[in-house]
């Protein structure tokens, strides 16, 4: 079977965004081109992090949602959902998305630190610390960016 992406993923690669754009997605409909939509929940997944590349956040929750309606469980694109709440300012919003994600991967340090961000967000530093503290040790780089908020969560609630 022929992988339709694997030229999109060369372009992004190189951040050649428009021209991603202009091979999947059709400004004008709307809509995903053929034969990208072979694989709607994947096409969507990246016009919707172009969007937000381009700090274009409210194109972006329009692709991270139509995205998660054809792949409901997909993880990433909750958490990518979640991401442009939280540049919204919308932490309440980012948090329910996230809950949602850990359900489905409890233990994933990604979804673990950013749904402690929105909670860190919503001024809910005690229960932002438990969430920090549960990311992974081997996720180093997140594990780095917990520990500072955990400092900050500290000198916040004494």
């Amino acid at each position: 079977m022929q992988d339709y992406f694997e030229d999109t993923h060369v372009l992004l690669k190189n951040k050649m965004y428009s021209d991603v754009l202009d091979l999947v997605f059709d400004k004008k409909l709307n809509r995903i081109k053929k034969p990208y939509d072979i694989d709607l929940n994947h096409a969507w997944y990246i016009v919707g992090d172009i969007f937000f590349k381009a700090q274009k956040y409210d194109l972006a929750v329009s692709c991270f949602k139509k995205s998660l309606a054809f792949e409901p469980n997909d993880t990433d694109a909750m958490c990518a959902l979640s991401n442009c709440y939280s540049e919204q300012f919308q932490p309440k919003k980012s948090a329910l998305i996230l809950r949602k994600a850990l359900k489905i991967r409890p233990n994933n340090s990604k979804l673990l630190y950013n749904y402690a961000n929105s909670l860190f967000d919503m001024k809910n530093y005690d229960e932002a610390l438990k969430y920090y503290h549960k990311v992974s040790s081997e996720d180093v780089a997140i594990l780095e960016l917990a520990l500072k908020n955990i400092i900050k969560c500290k000198k916040i609630s004494r």
